[in-house]
């Protein structure tokens, strides 16, 4: 095909309108998906490189940058150990220029193009490389293919056409198409959304069906990029501590204590916007009568494939069996939403989907569906999320699952209506964070984890219960592990943040709170006085420890 002879040979006879054409079209297409298949060897699980050598994984990388769409997701490294034919033997046609030059020829034909999707619907033989699987992974995860994909679901790229696009008549898509295409989805969907153009077509199909649909954590987002250098809640200085204390020598303040400032007025250190209870918070609706269902996407069977993919999809993927964490009693929904939520890259189409699962089991329970595959729906987002809640303890240490867990907390706090399914899913996972409140702490993931968690807790009923039920986990374990905990790199944090939530609730500056809950914020405030004050000359010897020194001076003058 890069011979431009041969492409126009080849490109004269898919023009023609007959049996033949489509035929040899299929034909075509069949032959470079199977050799594909054929030499791919075992495929990768979601967290199978998490066992690669480093060098494996790196070259890894680099093939699949090479071969974006080419429906080998995770091949490389088979390739590196049997010495494979070489990789631009596998690259199958949608994925290069010449290819999606002839599918933009067929699919503007009627004939061509239903052939073209009923030939993906087939059902892949059992215990043999599947032609139908990589052909769908190279046409949905295909960044050249995206476009004809968009179009399937009668979506329309607009800027991104070139006018000579925009000017053919393009064939209506029927519905049948998106039918074949979510049906393909929801079988393959755990290898699809394992490769980066996978993902981002997940994140993007979501987005487009769903135009007007907003996230709380994309909200908030855009408030930290607006507040003034040194007053954002990031902590991307703690990675470089890690180095002092390598080095041996005597480490220096760390950059995120460096940037905070005293407040004189009131006394407490301000490290973010979001340090003290925020009164423009977005609080969960008191009842479902006060709850706005979000505008419905333009089509649900998208993301029915995306519930039903992240549920069960493919039970025994061949070359998937050899991998140990789908082997286990888990091809069920429990392993498998959490082997997504910490693979490298599934782990932002789970977090595109977090608000999405919540927001349909409120709707549900306001208003109960009666279409069956509806009802199907809230029933798989419901699992899912209660799995994730549960796992919740697991994800905050991962590399990426951290990043589920925080926008779980971010998401569904807002959402956390009183008395719903939704409000005693999120309670799961926070009393697992007042539970292992000492260990997360001094975790670097799972750190970050706890002051979202913190965070998100402003938006919730019983967010100021959260609160004193972290502050009394704190102090109920004795006095040698706080100290352990206000020394650490990572465990000052959340021990300093507590400690500014409970000053606010003390005035009573924080929202909706009671007087008994000032009362008992006020008594644990002085507990952590008393603590600070007996244990000062400790935490004056380590520089994390300066900054809470620092908040009981400024207490002690106002007071």
């Amino acid at each position: 095909m890069v011979n431009r002879k041969t492409f126009d040979a080849v490109a004269e006879v898919v023009q023609e309108d007959s049996d033949f054409s489509t035929n040899f079209f299929l034909r075509l297409v069949q032959e470079a998906c199977s050799s594909v298949a054929a030499g791919a060897g075992d495929h990768k699980a979601p967290n199978d490189g998490d066992h690669d050598a480093p060098d494996e994984q790196v070259a890894g990388q680099a093939h699949d940058d090479a071969g974006e769409g080419a429906g080998s997701h995770g091949n490389s490294t088979t390739a590196l150990h049997t010495g494979g034919p070489d990789k631009s033997q596998k690259i199958a046609l949608l994925a290069s220029p010449q290819g999606c030059a002839l599918l933009k020829i067929a699919l503007e034909q009627q004939s061509k193009r239903r052939a073209f999707f009923e030939h993906m619907r087939l059902t892949p033989s059992a215990g043999s490389a599947s032609g139908t699987e990589e052909l769908f992974k190279s046409f949905f995860a295909g960044i050249l293919t995206s476009r004809f994909v968009f179009r399937s679901f009668r979506l329309q790229l607009g800027e991104e056409d070139s006018p000579e696009e925009t000017e053919t008549p393009a064939i209506s898509p029927d519905d049948s198409e998106i039918d074949i295409l979510c049906g393909c989805f929801a079988h393959y969907g755990l290898t699809v959304v394992s490769g980066n153009g996978g993902s981002c077509m997940v994140t993007s199909l979501i987005r487009a069906l769903r135009p007007k649909y907003r996230t709380f954590e994309a909200a908030l987002g855009r408030r930290d990029r607006s507040a003034p250098q040194g007053s954002r809640g990031g902590k991307r200085g703690r990675e470089t501590r890690e180095v002092d204390d390598a080095s041996g020598g005597t480490p220096s303040l760390p950059k995120p204590q460096q940037a905070r400032t005293e407040d004189t007025t009131s006394g407490s250190i301000l490290q973010s916007g979001h340090e003290k209870p925020d009164p423009n918070a977005l609080h969960a609706p008191m009842s479902l009568e006060d709850y706005h269902v979000p505008e419905p996407p333009f089509d649900w069977r998208f993301f029915y494939a995306v519930a039903s993919s992240f549920s069960s999809g493919q039970p025994a993927v061949s070359g998937l069996a050899n991998d140990t964490a789908v082997e286990a009693p888990a091809s069920t929904p429990l392993t498998r939403i959490q082997l997504l939520a910490e693979h490298i890259v599934a782990c932002r189409s789970v977090q595109v989907m977090i608000p999405h699962f919540a927001d349909v089991i409120l709707a549900a329970e306001k208003t109960p569906p009666t279409s069956p595959p509806h009802l199907a729906f809230v029933s798989q987002c419901s699992q899912l999320l209660k799995e994730l809640a549960h796992r919740v303890k697991e994800l905050v240490v991962h590399n990426y699952g951290n990043y589920v867990a925080q926008t779980f907390f971010l998401e569904l706090a807002p959402r956390a209506v009183s008395g719903s399914e939704v409000e005693n899913t999120l309670r799961i996972a926070f009393d697992a964070i007042v539970v292992n409140i000492f260990s997360m702490s001094m975790q670097k993931f799972a750190s970050n984890c706890v002051e979202r968690a913190i965070i998100a807790s402003a938006n919730v009923v019983e967010g100021n219960q959260i609160i004193l039920r972290l502050a009394k986990s704190l102090l109920e374990r004795g006095e040698m592990l706080m100290v352990q905990v206000a020394s650490h790199q990572f465990g000052n944090y959340v021990v300093r943040h507590i400690c500014e939530q409970l000053t606010a609730f003390a005035s009573g500056q924080a929202p909706r709170i009671t007087d008994g809950e000032r009362q008992e914020a006020a008594a644990l405030e002085g507990q952590f006085l008393t603590w600070l004050s007996s244990h000062r000359a400790e935490l004056q010897q380590t520089p994390y420890g300066v900054g809470l020194v620092s908040w009981m001076n400024n207490k002690r003058k106002l007071a």
